[in-house]
């Protein structure tokens, strides 16, 4: 079930940025379920309802807080929710003072491709004439790109409600939010109340998920053909040594460098590769490669990293390749045997007929 209050939900885009890039999406997303309050810091009045919605409400001044400290908790300057909702709204008309409310917020970290999405209702115990006069709001605020947008949500209008505890109510509506940066910071939804006394308005959220699509694990690096002994770009060094040449794939939306190096992971010189050497990205698979040799019966620990995470990656020792003969070697072979068998046979014939005439 969900619920909300006639009011403007709004979109504060980045509150406490810290990096801005622009990259290609090319990695896997990883769908995060936020439904539950486990990772999430609460303020004020927010609960489970159900097993499966989020409940955030402004409580008519029981259990609610103050928004001074939910703009402590968000870490921006004291007043700044009200200005910006007041400068920005379309639907708020005038000075509005939002005394009181409650949020939820926890931290991510996002990349482009990223998006965080959920269902949500708004009811209200408030009447249509008191709405008009006291409208409450309810926000989201996302780390994204140096932009501050309100989105109003008054279209399509509330309704009478088919709740007995509420006079008017929302349809059921989805938010939607796809990253194009790199960020590190906050993910935060509440509800703020103005300071008229007319009744509680509740928030309801379902289907909260938040798609990581930064990370990098040991299952998105590989070798795809290892070990191969037809690979023509195996080498024999001076010294002796065999080396299998590969290429070391990775999967991320980010670029990716090396951070740990065993010592095994050779260039083609036969020398360890450097600490921080960056894969190059394959603009025709969106994949991250690094050429790489290793040497037979050696076995290889690494560890790479877009910058936001690590991932250790093992590849298995490669027994030396034996050295089997072409059919165009075998032909030689055959042929220098003949040409061996003919010059003895050559050689008795003309011993033969040596004693012949001694005798």
């Amino acid at each position: 079930m969900f619920y909300f209050k006639k009011s403007i939900f709004g979109v504060l885009l980045s509150i406490s940025m810290i990096v801005t890039l622009s990259v290609n999406l090319t990695g896997q997303c990883i769908e995060d379920d936020a439904s539950t309050l486990d990772d999430w810091n609460t303020i004020g009045e927010v609960s489970i309802v159900g097993d499966t919605s989020i409940l955030i409400s402004t409580a008519d001044g029981v259990g609610a807080e103050s928004i001074t400290n939910i703009e402590l908790m968000l870490g921006i300057p004291s007043g700044s929710l009200n200005t910006l909702v007041n400068s920005m709204s379309s639907t708020v008309g005038g000075v509005n003072d939002f005394f009181e409310g409650s949020a939820i917020k926890r931290e991510i970290v996002i990349c482009p491709g990223t998006e965080v999405c959920f269902d949500y209702q708004l009811f209200t115990e408030e009447t249509p004439n008191f709405i008009t006069a006291y409208t409450d709001v309810a926000f989201v605020a996302l780390v994204n790109e140096g932009l501050m947008t309100i989105i109003d949500l008054l279209d399509p209008a509330l309704s009478d409600s088919n709740t007995a505890d509420y006079t008017q109510e929302s349809g059921k509506m989805t938010f939607c939010h796809t990253f194009n940066s790199i960020d590190t910071g906050y993910l935060a939804i509440g509800i703020l109340d103005e300071e008229d006394g007319g009744g509680v308005t509740d928030l309801f959220l379902n289907d909260l998920t938040l798609d990581n699509c930064c990370t990098i694990e040991a299952e998105d690096i590989e070798v795809r053909d290892p070990c191969a002994c037809g690979n023509p770009n195996n080498l024999r060094l001076d010294d002796g040594r065999f080396l299998f040449q590969d290429t070391l794939i990775v999967t991320s939306s980010l670029p990716v460098t090396l951070t740990m190096n065993d010592g095994n992971l050779l260039d083609m010189f036969g020398n360890p590769i450097p600490i921080n050497t960056s894969f190059t990205l394959d603009p025709a698979t969106g994949e991250y490669k690094l050429e790489i040799f290793t040497e037979s019966g050696a076995s290889t620990n690494i560890e790479v990293s877009n910058g936001l995470y690590s991932a250790p990656f093992m590849a298995g020792s490669c027994t030396e390749c034996e050295v089997v003969p072409t059919m165009g070697e075998w032909g030689l072979m055959s042929l220098g045997l003949l040409l061996m068998i003919f010059g003895v046979a050559s050689i008795k014939q003309r011993a033969f007929n040596l004693s012949e005439k001694l005798s």
